[in-house]
């Protein structure tokens, strides 16, 4: 069982650090009959996704949105997002085009990361709405300009990542009205995780 003594704090990048310690070779995410990556693959994947933010002018504490459905680049980036220090916005990818124009402005999102097939949706989004798309399946740049001379100052904020820092934002469906974000910190979720292995031990 993973405890507190294996991982050193419950933060993502915390929890990554320990799993790609321990089963970096071993297969993390995948889909059925498609693309399955490593841990060792997982981890690389969301540090590019991390240099990336920071190279487009993403601070700490900004937020980031994830739109599509589930795919190996969906945990890469969350982990990239959050590990990073900013905020990750997970949208449902059955939300419609206008909960979700309502959350990127409610949540202040500065950057989404958007599947090929979704990215149509946000076509009606000005660059002063969104400023940064990135396209999910690959990681190049729909929209946004790159600030390679800010980077490398930048690219260090992940190792400032504290427990009560705030991982992220999930909107509820919406099912009794408007959605309503629940922001979560690193601990609220990691802390759940590791609690979940003394009800079903994963090994």
């Amino acid at each position: 069982m993973q405890t507190l003594e294996d991982l050193g704090s419950y933060t993502f990048s915390a929890i990554l650090a320990n799993s790609v310690r321990k089963f970096g070779k071993r297969n993390a995410l995948g889909l059925v009959d498609g693309e399955v990556i490593t841990y060792n693959e997982l981890y690389n994947r969301s540090l590019s996704v991390s240099e990336l933010l920071h190279s487009l002018g993403l601070l700490k504490g900004d937020k980031v949105a994830i739109y599509s459905t589930s795919m190996p680049n969906w945990g890469a980036a969350y982990f990239g997002i959050v590990n990073a220090g900013f905020i990750a916005v997970p949208l449902l990818p059955d939300f419609s085009k206008v909960e979700v124009e309502t959350i990127i402005a409610h949540a202040e999102v500065k950057a989404m990361l958007v599947s090929e097939k979704m990215a149509s949706r946000l076509s009606s989004l000005s660059a002063n709405i969104l400023p940064v798309i990135i396209k999910l399946d690959d990681f190049s740049i729909i929209r946004g300009n790159k600030t390679e001379a800010k980077t490398s100052s930048r690219e260090k904020e992940h190792v400032l990542v504290q427990e009560d820092d705030i991982a992220s934002i999930i909107y509820t469906s919406g099912t009794t009205g408007r959605s309503k974000g629940v922001m979560l910190t690193h601990k609220n979720i990691v802390f759940n995780e590791v609690q979940c292995q003394t009800v079903h031990r994963v090994h």
